[in-house]
């Protein structure tokens, strides 16, 4: 554990590693600060798929009949399999994905107030609020897709993903969070008999409100 916070350490001061994600329309207290543990990657997926799985069942059940009516001697399951029919069309595509793994060791006091305000806040993406008269619960931080009146921008209740000074990605939903404390503890007040982990490592799972286009996505990457 030791070498492990000596390395986190030596990278604190390193604003390639530097991570924000701020929530859409919040003030500077609505941010989840850190730095990066691994790298980051990114998934774009485009979707292809036949005939037989673009049209339904009783479409070809109706194309495989008129077929087999044409050729003599030939049943459905052959009439069907054709060249034709295994050509791959484009379907559509799949939202914007990441992960993120943050750390938060405990130095001193103002990293110790630094570990309870980003698990706080990232405990809240994930969890619903409460509602009026403390019998409905809404969605976290009040999510609401259709805040913006149509597709430009970005709702209320989305995180601005931030990495350094390359990379800024609006409209994201954290979809999932995982804490995991050390085993290792420590006195965060001098003198006092309570201790908490020593280290906080939160991983978040974050997903586009909507599908992004390539231009979009282009848009993101702030390279020189």
């Amino acid at each position: 554990m030791a070498s492990e916070l000596q390395n986190l350490f030596s990278e604190l001061n390193n604003p390639h590693y530097k991570v924000a994600l701020q929530l859409q329309g919040g003030g500077k207290d609505m941010a989840i600060t850190g730095f990066l543990l691994e790298d980051i990657s990114f998934r774009f997926d485009s979707h292809y798929g036949s005939l037989s799985r673009i049209f339904d069942t009783e479409q070809i059940n109706v194309l495989a009949g008129a077929v087999q009516g044409l050729i003599p001697g030939w049943d459905r399951e052959y009439a069907i399999l054709t060249f034709y029919s295994t050509i791959q069309y484009w379907t559509g595509y799949s939202h914007f994905e990441t992960s993120l793994e943050l750390s938060y060791p405990i130095m001193d006091q103002n990293s110790y107030n630094n570990y309870k305000k980003n698990i706080n806040l990232a405990l809240n993406s994930v969890l619903p609020m409460t509602g009026s008269g403390n019998f409905l619960v809404v969605a976290p931080n009040e999510y609401n897709p259709t805040s913006i009146g149509g597709l430009k921008g970005h709702p209320k209740g989305t995180w601005i993903l931030g990495v350094g000074s390359w990379l800024v990605i609006p409209g994201l939903l954290i979809t999932g969070i995982n804490v995991n404390f050390s085993r290792q503890a420590v006195h965060p007040k001098p003198g006092s008999a309570e201790s908490v982990p020593l280290v906080a490592r939160v991983s978040m799972n974050l997903r586009s409100w909507r599908l992004f286009t390539a231009d979009e996505v282009r848009s993101f990457f702030k390279f020189p």
